[in-house]
């Protein structure tokens, strides 16, 4: 089975920044207890702000989890799929081995018969005709082996590209994961500092 290359799941990141925020909180600071309107109406945007890209950030963390978890199927999926796919290909060939090694066997065993009753006559072409069948037979069994051998191989082969595959996206949606948290974490920061300059200032 083609495992698709082309799985690579991006998120992004959130547009939401605190460069505003902390910008009022350093002229804010230089206030005591009374604050301009301006100030006011400016803290109460930010506020917003701040609660709408918390909203975005949670909303991007649930996106991001959905779609680690979607990998992770489509992982587990395409390893279940190779590891049935190698085993219907090597229960086929051992069967049409072992149909092959019984028409050999048949063809051999018709062709000794006549041989034994003319024994005398025919004892060296029965003697050839035996090599030849342990030949062939030898032949077949090592090419089945040869074959399941490469079956394996290749099954392994395609198992690990998947798994590779999925460390490396999982590797980048981690990445993603992290910063997502990290970003939400420093909105919850600045969000309770606002409300705190708020309730203090803001009477």
């Amino acid at each position: 089975m083609a495992v698709s290359k082309d799985t690579t799941i991006m998120v992004d990141r959130p547009k939401c920044t605190a460069t505003s925020l902390d910008s009022f909180s350093t002229a804010a600071s230089d206030h005591h207890k009374h604050i301009p309107n301006i100030y006011k109406e400016k803290l109460a945007a930010l506020e917003k702000d701040a609660r709408h890209c918390k909203i975005t950030l949670q909303d991007d963390l649930r996106v991001l989890n959905q779609k680690i978890t979607e990998v992770e199927e489509i992982r587990d999926r395409s390893l279940r799929d190779i590891q049935n796919n190698v085993e219907v290909m090597i229960k086929e060939l051992i069967e049409k081995g072992e149909k092959l090694k019984i028409k050999v066997e048949a063809s051999y065993k018709k062709k000794r018969e006549v041989s034994n009753q003319k024994i005398i006559k025919l004892q060296y072409e029965t003697k050839k005709s035996e090599e030849k069948k342990d030949t062939t037979l030898r032949f077949i069994n090592s090419n089945v082996q040869e074959m399941v051998k490469q079956i394996k191989e290749n099954g392994e082969k395609m198992k690990n590209e998947v798994e590779s595959m999925y460390k490396k996206e999982n590797k980048v949606l981690e990445f993603q994961l992290n910063a997502l948290r990290t970003n939400v974490s420093e909105t919850d920061r600045k969000l309770s500092f606002i409300q705190l300059f708020y309730e203090t200032f803001g009477t």
